[in-house]
């Protein structure tokens, strides 16, 4: 049982990892367009890409898994996410 945790606390720090790739791809994207309209996506770009200074430093820096450690990071990661769809929608309405 403790494999099973600590492959899915890694496995929540590559999440983690590769979703502040794609918020970085997409801020990147966002400040080389200037588009003023998308000053919203670009917020909601950066809270997502922050989201992951806190949780990969406290998965990373926690000893052990316990269940509540797991469930923060599974926490984080659903924040992370829904902050990267809002600024999907925001782009995409701006764009239309």
């Amino acid at each position: 049982m403790k494999d099973d945790e600590r492959r899915l606390k890694l496995d929540l720090v590559w999440v983690i990892v590769f979703l502040t790739v794609f918020a970085a791809w997409g801020l990147s994207t966002v400040v080389a367009s200037q588009e003023p309209a998308l000053i919203p996506t670009a917020i909601a770009l950066t809270i997502g890409a922050l989201v992951s200074l806190i949780s990969v430093p406290l998965l990373l820096c926690v000893p052990g898994c316990s269940p509540t450690l797991l469930a923060g990071g599974r926490i984080l990661v659903g924040v992370e996410v829904l902050c990267l769809a809002v600024a999907c929608v925001l782009a995409i309405s701006a764009m239309i």
